[in-house]
Formats: structure tokens, sequence, C-alpha cells
């Protein structure tokens, strides 16, 4: 079981005696019990003196989960700046900046980093993708990056949402290959769809 608090007490010991990795650790043990404003705190310190893209990373997760979202961005950017284009934690930065943008509905910029994160090899920002090409009625798009979440990253969620894409598109055996498979994995509004079909 994690001891956060135990974990905490020794860091902040650590950092009375000047271990400058303590402030790092502690950061991302306030950003994962919630407390985002202490992580930023720390990892804004840390910030000045440091062109560490996963720094920037952290920190712009800090601020998006704690809904602060024009920094979360310009951390975002930051991290992609700093990242060679496709490291990992480039890519993590592209997805879930294009996510913030979903979510502020500017779609166009959304697909933009979302694709990029595809198209860079992180296959996991596929699946989102895909939906928000389906909501946009690109149905073509929206198979393509459906089935490469499926195939590619896995996504068992993908197989729901192309037996409702084929169904809406009057492909009634593809719709119910999917549904079944999808239901076979314990999604129950596959199994509800398929009973009212």
């Amino acid at each position: 079981q994690k001891n956060y608090s135990l974990a905490e007490q020794y860091y902040n010991e650590a950092l009375s005696l000047g271990e400058k990795n303590a402030v790092y650790n502690i950061a991302m043990i306030y950003q994962s019990e919630g407390k985002y404003e202490q992580a930023q705190k720390y990892l804004e310190n840390l910030a000045q003196n440091s062109n560490n893209p996963e720094l920037y990373y952290n920190l712009a997760l800090s601020y998006d989960k704690g809904k602060n979202k024009a920094e979360a961005e310009k951390y975002y950017l930051k991290t992609i700046e700093l990242s060679s284009g496709n490291n990992d934690v480039s890519l993590k930065a592209m997805n879930n900046l294009g996510l913030l943008y979903y979510e502020q509905e500017k779609k166009d910029m959304a697909v933009k980093y979302l694709k990029s994160a595809v198209d860079n090899g992180y296959y996991n920002a596929a699946f989102d993708l895909g939906l928000i090409y389906s909501q946009l009625g690109d149905k073509e798009n929206a198979e393509k990056y459906l089935l490469i979440s499926l195939e590619k990253a896995k996504n068992n969620d993908a197989l729901y949402h192309l037996g409702i894409l084929y169904y809406d598109q009057g492909k009634k055996d593809m719709a119910v290959k999917y549904l079944k498979q999808a239901s076979a994995n314990g999604d129950k509004d596959a199994k509800l769809m398929l009973d009212s079909m």
C-alpha cells in the first residue's frame, strides 16, 4: 500500500538537507494525492532552471487536472517544444493537448495534435481521434482511427464504437461482428444494442 504521508515526511527531511531530487518527488506525491496547487508550487520552482520536458509535462498535467487549462496548454506546448517530437513524453503531451482542445471545442486543433501523436506511434490517441471524427461526421477517418485503436493499442472500447459506426452506415453484419466482440468483453451497452437489433 502506498504510504504518501510517510514518503512526504522523508522527502521533506531530504529537502531540508538540500537534496534536489526530493523536490520533484514530493511534487509527484502531491500530484498523485490530488493536491495540484502544492505540486505546481514545487514544479514551477524546478522549471525556472530546467529544460527537462518531463518536468514541464508533469507541470502541465498538474495544471490540467487542477482545471487551469490555460496554464496546462502553455506547459504542454513547452513540453513539445523541448522534446524531440516523437519521444514518449512529447507524444503524451500531444495527446493531452488534443484532449484539452477538444474540451474547449477547438476540434481542428484537437485533431491536429491527436493525429500527430498517432502518426508518430502513440496509438492510445487513436481512440479519441476516432470518436472526434465520428462526431464530425467523417465516418471514413472515424473507422480508420478506431481500427488503429483496436489493432495497435488493443483498446477494446473501440469494438462498441465500431459496431455503432457500422450500424449507422447500414452495415449490419459488420455492426453485429464488433458488437458481439464488445459484448463478450463485458460491454453492457453493446449487449443492449444487440438485443435491440
